[in-house]
């Protein structure tokens, strides 16, 4: 709904860049390495800011705070990849949380279905609060280093010359069945 239908209530008040899903694509030490950020801007007062998007039970144990963002390096890799794209960054970034709740019940063709054990949920969706407006989202902002990602650099060469490679190898199985 974030990209097809922004003006939907469920999400009117999420905030967002003008790309969603933007490619980022670089070509690193010989290797092509793409990724899609859930927002990104080029717009000048923003220019290649990024969001991320998550969901987390309300009130459930383990959802996001400002610790787990510092440490996630989903927004590092984005940040090396923006780098070595368009050969800068924006340090800034944002984690955007979304509050879900579990429903215990849905009507369905007319007739009300409840689920029997606390564990067993229909669905999930956005969390309501009283009045029945949406739980507003938490926005955990964060500044990504130039150190961040020299030191994550390795490990994303590292790793994608091993897939790379074995890729290679499992075309080069496939022909060779073919012969």
């Amino acid at each position: 709904m974030l990209e097809e239908d922004p003006t939907n209530p469920l999400v009117v008040d999420i905030p967002r860049f003008e790309h969603a899903e933007f490619c980022l694509d670089p070509i690193v030490e010989g290797v092509h390495i793409e990724t899609h950020p859930d927002g990104f801007s080029t717009k000048p007062e923003t220019y290649l800011r990024i969001r991320e998007y998550k969901t987390a039970l309300a009130g459930e144990k383990g959802v996001w705070t400002q610790k787990k963002v510092l440490s996630h390096d989903q927004l590092v890799f984005y940040c090396w990849a923006t780098y070595h794209k368009f050969g800068e960054y924006n340090p800034l970034v944002e984690l955007i949380e979304i509050p879900t709740a579990r429903e215990t019940h849905a009507i369905i063709d007319g007739v009300l279905w409840e689920n029997a054990g606390d564990k067993k949920r229909l669905s999930i969706n956005r969390a309501k609060l009283p009045d029945g407006s949406y739980v507003p989202v938490n926005v955990f902002p964060r500044t990504v280093t130039m150190y961040e990602i020299e030191k994550l650099h390795k490990d994303i060469i590292s790793a994608a010359h091993e897939v790379s490679e074995e890729y290679t190898e499992h075309v080069k199985k496939l022909l060779d069945d073919l012969d």
